[in-house]
């Protein structure tokens, strides 16, 4: 029921639990980490060819844009991205639920970019000008708005959650660096 669900730390387990036994529930628990662990490496692996882009078409970030041909990666990508993750893991030292405190500071993050995705989509539409339609969009430009909308919505609402708590200092710290990297890469083109 609500009461179970709401007061839950792991509402898949436990609902295993009530209808498999641990066993279910240690199955679940087990198909959820490696889903977790799929999530992690594919976000690793993504994130890190943000990092090359931006080195390849920027000049005062060049450093990052470098492929290792031995290892057939972007190590400094890799290794930018793994010193961004250590900063945000050690400015929660000490914090309760470790894991929850990343997940709300990062939530508005990932929606909000989510969010420039899909104006980005209409833009380039644009600018391709008519008769000229190299980004395919179903229904357009009703999917793309749709998407506008919900991304819009839950960046709003995991920001308020963040900012009932001391998060959303973070956020905005995090934010105005990004401005500024913004700023210092349009001044490198």
């Amino acid at each position: 029921g609500y009461q179970g669900v709401a007061g839950a730390t792991s509402v898949a387990a436990q609902l295993m639990h009530v209808y498999t036994g641990p066993a279910g529930a240690l199955l679940i628990s087990g198909l959820i980490c490696v889903t977790c662990l799929g999530n992690l490496n594919g976000m690793i692996l993504t994130n890190a060819r943000v990092y090359y882009a931006l080195g390849l078409d920027h000049h005062a970030w060049r450093w990052l844009g470098v492929w290792h041909k031995n290892l057939d990666a972007p190590v400094n990508a890799l290794a930018a991205q793994a010193a961004v993750t250590l900063v945000l893991i050690i400015s929660l030292t000490g914090a309760e639920n470790i894991f929850q405190q990343l997940v709300i500071f990062s939530a508005p993050v990932y929606w909000f970019f989510f969010t420039l995705t899909a104006l980005s989509l209409i833009k380039m539409r644009r600018q391709s000008g008519p008769g000229t339609r190299h980004y395919r969009v179903p229904f357009y430009p009703w999917t793309p708005l749709l998407f506008i909308l919900v991304t819009g919505f839950m960046c709003s609402a995991s920001l308020s959650y963040a900012w009932q708590n001391w998060h959303a200092l973070v956020y905005l710290i995090v934010m105005v660096l990004g401005l500024g990297l913004l700023v210092s890469v349009r001044q490198t083109r």
